[in-house]
């Protein structure tokens, strides 16, 4: 038997360019070969992932420690007849092989050295693989390394699963989109092509969202970078379909290999824009036969392992299940459970086989309809309790939520945007999606049927709840005031308390002392009547923030504390964090600021848990109110310009102003009297515009200390006045902690000035109206005073 003709079947010429975003995985597969420690490998994945091109520099890589003796096989191209063996025997230079001893005669001509054998394209052989177990058994020296779209099922080849290169997020940062290995290849070979469009803080956005198009493809990446030449990136993004003919190909190709059933559940995947999971695929498929769909039948599992063996969906552990879930409903056969996710140009032909099939309109609404089903779930759950596993299921299918609300809206099916919005409302809230939210639910409330269903008073509700979260007061009473009645109509008393409790709120943050305390009531009876504990608790809570604001700390704590106890009980944890972070509040007027301390970080602990991005930042604004009773003034800021950043982002203006004063005060303290200046004016301005008379007073009383300190104690007698009489009138009462800080000052002021002027100044204050009150403070700052040196003035 003649030996192998190893030159003759030598790999592919080396490329003119570097493999980029493989390093680590090339490094890996040549260190096993040598090694022997596997003596088999299969690359799989996708046609254009880079198979090839992985094994053709693993095949150059060994080839000088193997003395040249490595094969290349090209079986997707071979012409030839007899299968894997004849390809073999053919890309070797074996002339003769006798077809009762394949493996021997390979075996022999190979030798005992050692040698690496190539086999590109395997998937074109499958029924053969069976020989490669033999031909390792007589040749102890040989490597394999074998390239397949498809998965093999060999126990002897190890498989390495070739996954597309990693893209960047759309609103990545420079750093990150360069560091994109789908990114670093694009631009390689744009500029290897000529292209003059370098990456840089202006381009990296739109490099990033070509890099996502081509979903980290290198096949389509290589095609669409010489495009660059002529079309900037963001250009090329709206253009690149039509220049992905090879990539569609060799999906047509895998596409082709699937039996019928399989082709059918492929195309109907289309409709998942997120991973999904066997079990969700199962739940769609049973939702579309109302639909007019044809059954998916009853291996939906093995549909989605065929597909993933054909590298058509890829397919992970699922997170979800975690080391211990070796079988599930999921995996009947075993293993472990799996997510999948179609990549993005394969999603696109999916869809496209899905128009084309008719199916396309009842599949879409079959996944509306599932996600509708998981949105009312997860509603009933949230308003329990927010656990962060329920938001993170919804952070999941988000973008797929958003796409349904689309298609509801551009059908005109308002009775489902009524339901889906209503039911989102307080998952938005939690993950501050404030305007988005509030967007989607006008829009539901205006397109949806004007009925007073149940539907309509949660949509109604939700979109209050969004209107308050982001002080905008007048609209949120209108729509909770409507809830309320349908709901009193409807008999749903429960949901009524709900709104009762939301009212009493609003009347809390805008000062209205004696509305809250109603409002509150009403809901409270109405929830003991049911014996709803989890409600009572909630009920007790607001009761008791009212109850402090009004100065009758040792009610609320009472309240407060029972609130706790019952969250505690029913294991609520955001419940507590809330209804304990309330008590610190008492705690500090109380003078324990070691047990405020305490409680609050515990209650901040537990919202960043659970992702709940509002809450986090009040609380975090009344931790800096214990450090700055402390004195701890550098800590104080900090906590304060966190609120202040996290309220602005989510819109919640109430939170800024409150935050944008309370910062003032430090900042006063801190002797930074200009820039608390600034921070007063402005939670002033927000205050005013918003309702919010219990900020606009406290403003004032900032504004008030800023100019007492200047050395106009008149002016000053003047604003603390008009704020006391803002909020007497409003029965909107300061935390002791904070009354006391500011007879501090009144005390110093006061002592500077005779006792008729002071009385004079501070009666001119009560007379003051609102609107003249707040013209007055900011006067106060922004025009000299004649009589006050410029030097003791802080300009602003």
């Amino acid at each position: 038997m003649p030996a192998a003709a190893w030159p003759d079947a030598a790999p592919p010429v080396a490329a003119a360019w570097p493999l980029i975003g493989r390093e680590e995985l090339l490094g890996e597969i040549i260190a096993g070969l040598v090694a022997g420690n596997p003596r088999a490998i299969v690359l799989t994945g996708l046609g254009g992932v880079g198979k090839t091109r992985l094994a053709a520099e693993v095949a150059r890589s060994v080839a000088p420690g193997f003395a040249g003796r490595v094969a290349w096989i090209p079986l997707a191209s071979s012409s030839r007849d007899g299968g894997l063996a004849s390809a073999i025997a053919a890309g070797l230079g074996i002339a003769a092989v006798r077809p009762d001893h394949v493996a021997e005669s390979v075996a022999e001509a190979i030798g005992e050295e050692p040698a690496l054998l190539v086999l590109d394209g395997a998937e074109s052989q499958l029924h053969d693989l069976g020989l490669l177990d033999e031909i390792l058994g007589h040749a102890s020296g040989l490597r394999i390394l074998v390239t397949s779209r498809i998965a093999l099922d060999r126990p002897g080849l190890a498989a390495v699963a070739i996954e597309t290169l990693p893209v960047p997020a759309a609103d990545a940062d420079l750093d990150r989109v360069a560091a994109s290995p789908a990114v670093a290849l694009l631009v390689d070979r744009g500029l290897r092509a000529g292209a003059e469009v370098p990456l840089t803080a202006r381009t990296a956005a739109a490099y990033a969202r070509l890099a996502i198009r081509l979903d980290g493809l290198p096949l389509a990446i290589e095609l669409a970078a010489p495009l660059l030449r002529v079309l900037p990136p963001h250009r090329l993004v709206e253009r690149i379909a039509e220049q992905l003919d090879p990539v569609v190909a060799t999906i047509d190709w895998s596409v082709a290999q699937l039996e019928p059933d399989d082709r059918r559940l492929y195309r109907r995947l289309a409709v998942f824009g997120i991973p999904f999971r066997a079990r969700h695929v199962r739940t769609f498929a049973e939702r579309a036969l109302t639909h007019g769909l044809s059954p998916l039948g009853p291996d939906v599992a093995g549909g989605l392992e065929r597909l993933a063996a054909a590298s058509l969906i890829r397919a992970r552990p699922d997170p979800e299940s975690g080391p211990d879930a070796a079988t599930g409903p999921d995996d009947p056969r075993g293993g472990n459970v799996h997510e999948y996710e179609l990549p993005a140009l394969v999603r696109d032909d999916a869809a496209r086989r899905l128009e084309a099939s008719g199916e396309a309109t009842a599949a879409h609404w079959a996944r509306a309809n599932d996600l509708l089903a998981l949105c009312e779930l997860s509603h009933t759950e949230l308003l329990a309790s927010s656990r962060l596993d329920i938001l993170q299921q919804l952070d999941v299918v988000h973008d797929d939520l958003l796409t349904a609300l689309d298609r509801a809206r551009s059908a005109g099916e308002g009775a489902f945007l009524l339901r889906m919005t209503g039911a989102l409302a307080e998952y938005w809230r939690s993950r501050g999606r404030l305007a988005e939210g509030r967007m989607r639910l006008d829009a539901a409330l205006r397109i949806g049927p004007p009925d007073r269903t149940a539907d309509r008073a949660r949509a109604l509700h939700g979109a209050g709840v969004l209107a308050s979260s982001q002080s905008d007061y007048g609209r949120a009473t209108t729509l909770f005031d409507e809830a309320l009645a349908i709901r009193l109509e409807l008999g749903r008393l429960d949901e009524a308390a709900a709104s009762l409790n939301h009212l009493a709120m609003i009347g809390l943050d805008t000062g209205d002392l004696d509305a809250a305390e109603r409002h509150c009531r009403q809901g409270l009876e109405i929830r003991r009547s049911l014996a709803d504990e989890a409600s009572v608790a909630a009920s007790l809570n607001t009761l008791g923030g009212i109850l402090q604001f009004g100065g009758r700390n040792e009610e609320a704590a009472e309240l407060l504390g029972e609130s706790a106890a019952i969250r505690r009980r029913l294991g609520d944890e955001a419940g507590v964090s809330v209804s304990i972070g309330n008590l610190a509040l008492v705690a500090r007027d109380q003078g324990d600021l070691d047990a405020a301390e305490s409680m609050l970080r515990e209650s901040i602990a537990t919202r960043e848990r659970l992702g709940d991005r509002q809450r986090v930042a009040v609380v975090r604004h009344n931790l800096a109110l214990i450090l700055f009773d402390r004195g701890d003034l550098a800590g104080a800021i900090a906590e304060l310009e966190f609120a202040i950043a996290t309220a602005r982002e989510l819109g919640h203006r109430l939170e800024t102003a409150n935050a944008l004063s309370d910062l003032g005060f430090v900042l006063a303290a801190a002797g930074e009297r200009v820039r608390a200046a600034r921070h007063q004016l402005e939670a002033l301005a927000i205050a005013d515009r918003i309702g919010g008379r219990g900020i606009v007073a406290q403003s004032i009383d900032g504004i008030a200390g800023l100019v007492a300190a200047e050395g106009r104690p008149g002016e000053a007698a003047t604003l603390w006045a008009a704020a006391e009489t803002i909020r007497r009138e409003a029965r909107y009462h300061l935390l002791i902690a904070d009354r006391r800080r500011i007879d501090r000052e009144i005390e110093v002021a006061r002592a500077t000035l005779d006792e008729e002027a002071w009385w004079q100044a501070w009666g001119a204050g009560e007379r003051l109206t609102i609107d003249d009150a707040i013209a007055r403070a900011r006067a106060a700052l922004a025009e000299p005073d004649p009589e006050t040196p410029a030097a003791g003035r802080v300009a602003v």
